[in-house]
């Protein structure tokens, strides 16, 4: 006669769990990339530029292990807007580094 293996307290749901959590820091960081291209877009506002950096900051602080490349790509791009924005670096470079970004995301997502 077969018997269910037994399970530990709090392993049921586990995996939905950590699918849910996935689901969610990944649609935070894509909406944050959809924010930093749309500023990108718009021309030079480096105290936006500012505010979405600290956003960005904030949410990519922690998460996930499975994501971290694609939040170590998206801090960057933030920072290179930021430093767009304030004249310090080309539109092209930041630009380069967002869609650099993109490429991690789609790798990740």
């Amino acid at each position: 006669m077969l018997t269910k293996p037994a399970c530990l307290p709090g392993m049921i749901g586990n995996g939905f769990k950590t699918e849910q959590q996935y689901a969610a820091e990944r649609d935070t960081l894509r909406t944050d990339a959809d924010v930093l291209a749309s500023l990108l877009d718009k021309g030079p506002d480096p105290v936006s530029a500012q505010l979405l950096q600290e956003r960005i900051i904030k949410h990519t602080s922690s998460g996930l292990a499975s994501l971290s490349p694609a939040r170590a790509a998206l801090l960057q791009a933030a920072q290179d807007v930021v430093n767009w924005s304030a004249g310090a670096l080309d539109r092209d470079t930041a630009g380069t580094s967002l869609q650099s970004a993109g490429q991690s995301a789609q790798m990740t997502w």
